[in-house]
């Protein structure tokens, strides 16, 4: 048993764009150089993968300000030596110039290993748990009905001079059903967001009929789970626009492998050859209950929300790196699906560093289509009201392709100064069908 993490940690001594020299504890975060490459040990441990380098300002045990992430390109692009006074210079081609002073983070373990996974389960229940360190999300449910999180903490142990909670999302919820509640939970310095909540869009590789199908995951961390079953409701969408333009039931699917299965529908479809098209089980999507949290001090955003169930953020304190409020969904990459339903965002306290490295504004509503279709919009409605905002370099909302988009009594401030009407404060967008906003 060994209480080594799964990243190491060291105080940056000199720094270029190509070496940063570092000092690095090797009773707490031991290594070996190998052939010129950093090879991070332990008690049954042993890692030379290296997923990437991040800032971590000491004062605040989060990213630095304006920092970038690094990802060495290959397995050889990050080299190292030793020097006779026990420091190490590392080698990588680096986004930006680190900065002498602040502590370099290097993750060093696949995303493998959660500190707690549900899989295909009901009425999970977790209470009063302190994650202080996971080498991938801190907990992470997947195709699960009725989850709870009450006083979850993901957050370093003050006692420890870490930097780093989770490696990746303090938590995640994929193609669950019925009710995700998170309250009362408090998620800090973890190397990616709070909370992603998303089904997954499957690729159709083939059209081998007018009824049967050939399907693919889209992205290589979901092998094998295809969320679909006989007798689910699906819709086939347009890869385009990302629009929905059947809805159809799957009579079987046949899995050939862990990527490709193909699938018998009950109903025959019209298919068009110069579309290319994705499948949307219609129901693994929860309600959402995200109340009385604290987010800050974490690498990326605040939470990611697509669900086509009601959705509800209230009486939360972000601060953020990024964009504080993610609604996207994509055809192109993660393939995490769907279209919102109804978001409620009230009475919450919202503030953001407006790092560009993660977002375009303060609400980030962008899914990702090629073609914005004329009178048709990708979300549906969007409350935002009774909130306490911080306003600075970014807008407020920023993005496209929502019907309903309503404004009310929230309160801007910029600057200590309070700014009185919603009109004051800069919106970036467009494809909105309805704009509603009030004093």
């Amino acid at each position: 048993m060994t209480t080594r993490p799964f990243f190491s940690q060291g105080d940056i001594l000199q720094a270029s764009k190509d070496m940063v020299k570092l000092l690095i504890d090797k009773e707490k975060y031991p290594y070996e150089i190998r052939a010129g490459r950093p090879v991070f040990t332990g008690d049954d441990y042993e890692e030379n993968f290296i997923h990437g380098f991040l800032e971590y300002d000491k004062e605040k045990i989060g990213p630095a300000e304006n920092v970038k992430d690094t990802a060495p390109k290959s397995y050889t692009a990050a080299m190292a030596s030793k020097n006779e006074d026990g420091t190490l210079d590392l080698m990588c081609s680096f986004r930006q110039i680190p900065l002498v002073g602040n502590i370099m983070t290097i993750k060093h373990e696949p995303r493998y290993i959660p500190g707690i996974a549900a899989d295909h389960s009901a009425d999970v229940f977790l209470q009063n748990i302190w994650i202080k360190h996971s080498a991938t999300m801190a907990v992470i449910a997947q195709f699960c009905r009725n989850v709870t999180l009450d006083e979850v903490k993901v957050a370093v142990d003050p006692k420890s001079e870490r930097v780093v909670s989770a490696n990746a999302d303090a938590t995640h919820f994929v193609g669950c059903s019925g009710k995700v509640i998170v309250r009362g939970c408090y998620f800090s310095s973890q190397l990616d967001d709070a909370m992603n909540v998303h089904g997954n869009y499957l690729v159709i590789q083939k059209i081998l009929n007018e009824k049967q199908i050939l399907i693919a995951i889209g992205h290589y961390q979901q092998v094998g789970i295809w969320g679909i079953e006989k007798g689910s409701e699906v819709e086939i969408l347009n890869r385009k626009t990302m629009l929905p333009m059947y809805v159809n039931n799957v009579e079987n699917i046949m899995p050939l492998n862990d990527q490709y299965a193909i699938v018998d529908l009950q109903k025959a479809v019209p298919w068009q050859s110069d579309l290319s098209y994705c499948l949307n089980d219609c129901d693994s999507y929860p309600e959402v209950w995200f109340q009385n949290n604290i987010v800050k001090n974490n690498r990326a955003r605040g939470i990611l929300l697509t669900s086509n169930k009601k959705t509800v953020i209230e009486n939360n304190q972000f601060y953020t790196e990024g964009a504080i409020i993610k609604i996207s969904g994509d055809m192109k990459f993660w393939f995490e699906s769907g279209a919102v339903g109804d978001v409620i965002i009230r009475n919450n306290h919202l503030e953001t560093t407006c790092n560009a490295s993660w977002g375009h504004g303060m609400i980030d509503i962008d899914p990702e289509m090629d073609i914005l279709a004329e009178n048709r919009y990708y979300h549906n409605s969007i409350f935002i009201e009774d909130n306490e905002v911080i306003i600075k370099k970014w807008p407020f909302i920023f993005g496209h392709s929502v019907e309903n988009l309503l404004m009310c009594r929230n309160r801007f401030y910029a600057e200590d100064k309070l700014l009185l009407k919603n009109e004051e404060v800069l919106l970036d967008v467009k494809h909105i069908k309805h704009i509603n906003m009030k004093a």
